[in-house]
């Protein structure tokens, strides 16, 4: 049967023996290298920063109290910056001087890092010395924990630097402040501002009052003056106090000429009759002389004495008391009005010390309140600078491997027969084929 009509597993077959002695020889190839080999050894570190900060209050325990376990930051920002950090050429210098007989370039090539499926930095480190791998593995956690620790450290000494200063200002501020409040209060000779206003509102009310009082007073005397003023101007400052009269001499004279011309008459009339002139002249002044007696009165003054009026000179006294008091009482209202302005003025007064009093107290608290939060923020860094915390959690430090990590014989071995078995299925293609080419050549 020819090679072309023999199928692939039958050409394979055949070649058994080729399959066998090279997957032999590869075995074998394989088995004298890795003896040949130095071993490498692996040493790992697994280290995590926590995803909860760690804060220190002074001023409340809430805050100091865990909320719950410390687990690993699934932030990928910050995991990359952390593989950042240790891949940095700063670092790996760093670690090269810890670690003897190893550069940075070996260091570079040597030492891997990356984040596991549990959010883990996993720092491997691979060297021919199994005690070599171990320090290194160490050393990169170590350098890497105090480098996060001094970072975060010189930052928060810069911030405790700068809070001792403010709260060097703070005290000194506050200081100023006080000073000037007790300058003030010697100023004003005062400490309690709400007393003395208090005071100075009773005696505004009290000398109001006192003013209305007066005013309503002034009114009152001024009515009655008004009164008295009226019933004195229908009084005369004198009333008669005494008359006597007596007969009247005109009367009598009269009289007797009266009956003188009566008399006449008479002997007129026995004489003449009544038509006749003598007797019509005699009847006529007869006449005019019973007329001037009608006129004349029957007596006449004889005395009169006047004195002063008592109920005019009761309204006078009446009046003049009113006056007076009216004087007094202006005088008071003058008094009790200049009291009141200089009350009223010096709680004016008050009550704008009291308000620049307030606003210093008020300065004064803010100013105490910054410096107790300032003090307080100071002594929580510096009890943060006391205690030394870590950022970085080792969850799994380095150890010193017993078994190198390769080469593994085994797998080497697996490998080697993988490979000796393809090759020489390859082979016997190989000499199939140039067996199939012989026989179509005739030579």
């Amino acid at each position: 049967m020819s090679s072309q009509e023999k199928g692939p597993f039958l050409l394979i077959y055949e070649r058994l023996y080729v399959i066998a002695i090279v997957t032999a020889v590869a075995l074998v190839a394989a088995y004298l290298m890795t003896g040949r080999m130095e071993p490498t050894y692996r040493s790992q570190a697994k280290a995590f920063m926590s995803s909860q900060s760690d804060p220190v209050s002074l001023r409340t325990e809430e805050g100091n109290l865990p909320t719950g376990p410390k687990l690993p930051t699934a932030s990928t920002e910050t995991q990359d910056s952390l593989l950042g950090i240790l891949e940095s050429t700063e670092m790996r210098n760093l670690v090269a001087t810890r670690v003897e007989g190893r550069d940075s370039e070996w260091l570079k090539k040597h030492m891997k890092f990356e984040i596991d499926k549990f959010n883990f930095i996993v720092l491997t480190a691979l060297d021919t010395d199994a005690r070599v791998a171990r320090v290194m593995a160490e050393e990169y956690l170590r350098a890497f924990r105090d480098k996060l620790d001094s970072t975060t450290k010189e930052r928060v000494a810069l911030n405790l630097e700068m809070l001792v200063d403010a709260v060097k200002a703070s005290e000194d501020k506050v200081q100023e402040l006080e000073e000037a409040r007790l300058a003030f209060f010697q100023e004003n000779q005062t400490v309690d501002f709400q007393t003395e206003i208090a005071q100075l509102h009773q005696d505004s009310v009290q000398y109001r009052d006192q003013v209305l009082a007066t005013q309503a007073a002034l009114q009152s005397l001024l009515k009655e003056r008004a009164a008295l003023q009226e019933a004195l101007a229908g009084r005369e400052e004198f009333i008669q106090g005494g008359y006597t009269e007596t007969t009247n001499p005109r009367v009598e004279q009269i009289k007797t000429q009266i009956s003188a011309a009566k008399v006449e008459l008479a002997t007129l009339r026995l004489e003449f009759r009544d038509k006749h002139p003598s007797v019509v002249a005699k009847l006529a002044e007869i006449s005019e002389l019973e007329g001037s007696l009608a006129v004349e009165d029957s007596s006449i003054e004889s005395s009169r004495s006047f004195t002063t009026d008592s109920l005019r000179t009761e309204l006078e006294g009446k009046l003049s008391d009113n006056m007076i008091r009216e004087k007094s009482l202006e005088s008071q209202e003058v008094l009790y009005q200049g009291l009141l302005d200089a009350t009223e003025a010096r709680l004016k007064d008050m009550i704008g010390l009291q308000a620049r009093l307030q606003t210093m107290e008020a300065d004064i608290n803010t100013r105490r309140a910054t410096l107790s939060d300032e003090r307080a923020r100071r002594d929580e860094l510096r009890l943060y600078m006391d205690r030394r915390p870590s950022f970085l959690i080792t969850a799994e430090a380095p150890a010193e491997s017993a078994a190198p990590f390769y080469p593994i014989l085994w797998l080497n071995l697996l490998v080697a027969g993988v490979l000796g078995f393809a090759m020489s299925i390859c082979l016997v293609i190989m000499m199939s084929s140039f067996q199939r080419y012989r026989e179509k050549v005739l030579w």
